[in-house]
Formats: structure tokens, sequence, C-alpha cells
């Protein structure tokens, strides 16, 4: 093992003193507690740390950062392990957020505060229960504070905004392994900063964030097509896209059809999760029901439960990788050759048909209500993303694996095609190698971002980004 192995494995060690009597340091990578704590969302690219430490509270945090610091010890933060960075390598440390996670709402001031290690699902069980709405994930493992930092684009979005924009407070440890409180009052910089690319300046500890009261029913609505029907099916998309509801939101794909193992013909999937009763939503979906689909499930959702769908494909391990670019519209021909990259892709790597290729939208207005340069978050004029998700919980041909990827990444190519350089985005949470350009747009946002960098973390221990 090398020198930077020793010294990170016995300085994990001497922290034992430190810490709370709750909190756990794992230093053999062969005991089934260290290899269970490294599994993730995806296989790609783990690697193996010297140390795994679970802090069971914010001190906790703050001297394990100190003890970092002062060894010159990189370390990755791991909330749910979604992203594909919640990772590192011989000679680092993990530190796993799981132990903290106290949800606690507060009705009458309609807020949540939310710990660390906390998932979508807790956090959407507990809200509801209390009559109440939060911006959460789409899948019921992510880690929420990891959701909301990244800007959090929700089934409330058209509504309510971003989950950004309904932080209230935020605790954090900083690169000093200093706790601070940021708020609009209190170290407004850094509030402003976490807003959009919070990953990047502390570790987020506890947030409290806006609640909304559920006034109205949820309705789930998914027709599925053939492929023949795609022309119709984007035509409809694209009146649904531009209609603007705020009530709702959308998403469009090219899948395997569902609850069929071992198909390799996709089908179209649009589903739509609607805020308001059964007979209005029909209405909205009128023009979905006149391009005919094939199949329809209907039914009205708890708040607690619109994660479902997403669930079933929510596993961890196995080979898989997002790519995503924004729109500011809905183009029905690049939905058309979404069909035909899909078709390409699977003929050639049967093992890659449990690819999907997605489109989804919100209206945009809740997002501009609160203004372009109210975070970090540089994407408010976009109202549609594209993305592109790579499932295959059992594939173990890396061959497929890499040309999905490249079927993806240049089907992103001629999606931007026709934007301009300034318009060319892509969603933060998605990579921290993609163009910085195009994850923060805006010379004046990016300038900021390093002055607030600088401020609070100048040697660039939660990465070098804007340094």
């Amino acid at each position: 093992m090398s020198s930077e192995h020793n010294v990170a494995v016995d300085v994990a060690k001497t922290l034992v003193s430190v810490l709370s009597n709750e909190a756990c340091i794992f230093t053999d990578q062969l005991t089934t507690e260290f290899k269970e704590l490294l599994i993730r969302w995806s296989d790609v690219d783990v690697q193996v740390p010297s140390a795994i430490l679970q802090p069971s509270c914010e001190g906790d945090i703050s001297e394990i950062v100190k003890h970092a610091a002062k060894h010159n010890i990189p370390f990755i933060a791991k909330g749910g392990g979604h992203s594909t960075w919640s990772t590192i390598g011989s000679g680092g440390w993990i530190i796993d957020l799981s132990l903290l996670r106290s949800i606690s709402i507060n009705t009458s001031a309609q807020t949540s505060t939310i710990q660390a290690g906390v998932l979508t699902k807790p956090v959407n069980e507990a809200v509801a229960n209390a009559g109440f709405m939060i911006h959460s994930a789409n899948a019921a493992n992510v880690g929420h504070i990891g959701f909301l930092l990244g800007g959090g684009s929700s089934v409330l979005m058209g509504m309510h905004g971003l989950a950004i924009d309904a932080l209230i407070t935020a605790r954090v440890v900083t690169a000093t392994g200093r706790i601070v409180t940021a708020s609009s009052t209190k170290n407004g910089d850094l509030f402003w900063a976490l807003k959009g690319a919070g990953q990047y300046f502390g570790i987020v500890t506890e947030v409290t964030v806006k609640i909304f009261p559920q006034t109205t029913d949820i309705i789930s609505w998914a027709c599925i097509f053939t492929p023949p029907q795609i022309k119709e099916v984007a035509k409809a998309v694209k009146e649904l896209v531009d209609g603007g509801d705020q009530k709702s939101f959308g998403v469009a794909m090219i899948t395997l059809p569902p609850s069929l193992p071992g198909q390799t013909k996709p089908v179209i999937v649009v589903s739509i999760t609607h805020f308001r009763s059964e007979a209005e939503a029909e209405g909205i979906m009128k023009p979905l029901l006149a391009a005919n689909p094939v199949a329809q499930m209907k039914r009205p959702i708890a708040f607690s439960n619109h994660t479902g769908t997403a669930d079933k494909i929510d596993k961890k391990g196995g080979f898989k990788s997002v790519v995503s670019c924004g729109l500011k519209g809905f183009d029905p021909e690049k939905f058309e050759k979404c069909l035909d990259s899909w078709t390409g892709l699977v003929d050639e790597h049967p093992e890659a048909a449990s690819t999907f290729f997605m489109f989804l939208w919100a209206s945009k207005d809740g997002m501009k209500s609160f203004g372009y340069g109210s975070s970090a978050y540089g994407h408010r004029d976009i109202g549609c993303w594209r993305y592109v998700d790579f499932l295959w919980p059992s594939a173990l041909d890396e061959e497929s694996f890499k040309a999905a990827v490249q079927s993806s990444e240049d089907f992103i190519v001629l999606c931007q095609a026709d934007q301009e350089e300034s318009e060319k985005a892509v969603f933060r949470s998605r990579s921290r190698v993609k163009s910085i350009e195009q994850r923060y747009r805006g010379v004046e946002r990016r300038l900021k971002l390093g002055k607030v960098k600088r401020t609070w973390d100048p040697e660039g221990r939660f990465t070098k980004q804007f340094l």
C-alpha cells in the first residue's frame, strides 16, 4: 500500500478519540460493512478509499474535515450515492452521511428541517403525513440535500420553482471545519452559491426549507404508444410542452415495454403527473388521447408515493450513467430521431436494450418568478431537459455500455446543433467534468462563484472547481 493510504488509515483511526460514540470508522476493506457502504447507484468507475467515516452529528463532520485538512487527506461526502463522483480512491476518505437522518416538520411555519443523510422517500412520507408537499427528487433513494444543492428539479417545479427556491437556511461545515449558518441574511454570498453549486463549497449538514400544503388531488396518467405512432406522439407532446401548464410535470421516453422482461422492441411512454382533479387532468391529456395510445395507466396517487414508477428501476449497482442537455422547447423531429438512435444502438448491442432516452418538461413560470440572478443556478430559461439513462442491473458487457454512452453523446450533439454556445446547458448534478460554461452559464455567474470559492474554500478541499 502507498504512504498516502497508510497516512489516511492511521489518521482515521485516531478519530476514535474525538468523534461521538455513535460515529463509525471503517478501514478494513475486506469486511462486509466496508463493502456494503461502497455500493452506489452505479458501478461505473467505483474506487476503493482508505477509510469510510460515518459521522453521527455535525460536530463529527467538523472534526473529520479538520483532520483531513491538517493531514492533506482528500475526501468526498456521500449522501444517497447517486452521483457519479461520490467515490474516491486509495489515500482518500468517504464521509458517509447516512447516520444523519432527522426530519422535523413545523406545520404552522410550513417548513421542514432535514439532515444530510435523509433520502427522498422518508422526506416525502413525513411531509405528506402532515398534509404537505415538498420539492424532492424523482426516485426514492436519492439523497435529499444533494438533490437540492444541484438546483432541484421536481414535480412541483411548474408551481413553486426549484428546490433551491424553497431553501431558507443551511448549516454548513466549511473547508476549515468551521460550522456556519447560511441564509439570505447571514453569509449571503455562501447562501447564494449553495443554491445550485453547493457541493463545491462545504458539507451541508442540515437545511430548512419551505413546504407546501396539498390542496388538490394528484393524478398520474401514462399513455403507451408503438413506434409507428412516433409522429403523432411527438406532435401531441409538442402541444403539451408549448401549453406551459403549471400544474403538471411530464416525461416522454423511448424505453422497453413496462413489465415485459426479455423484450428488445421499444415503446413510447408519455407520463404526466397532474396536480388537479381527474376531470381537469383529462382536459390536459386530450392531445395524447387523440393520438390513440395502445394502453393507458391512470390513477390517483399520494404525494408520498409519487416516485413509485421510478423506484422500480432505481436499483443500486450495475452499468449506469446519465447524460443530459437543456432545451428551451420540445422539437418533434429530434424526438423522432431519438427513436432511431435507440433502435440503432439496440440492433447493434442487444444488451443495451434497457437503455432509455427521455425528455422531461415543466412550465418555466415557477422558476422565472425567482429571478435569474437569485442563485448560482443558471438554467431558469430551460423548460425541457433531455436525459439519457443507461440501466443494466445485470449487464456485464462493458462494450455495450460504452456504445450506449457514445450513442447518447452523439445524440446530445444533435440536440445542441442549432443552439448558440451561450444557450448550451448541461444539468449540473449529472457531471463534474462537462464544460463549466454549460453547467454554470453566464460569465458574471462564474466570476461570482470564483469569488465565493476563494473566500470559503481557497485551497480547493471541495474540488478545485471555480478556482
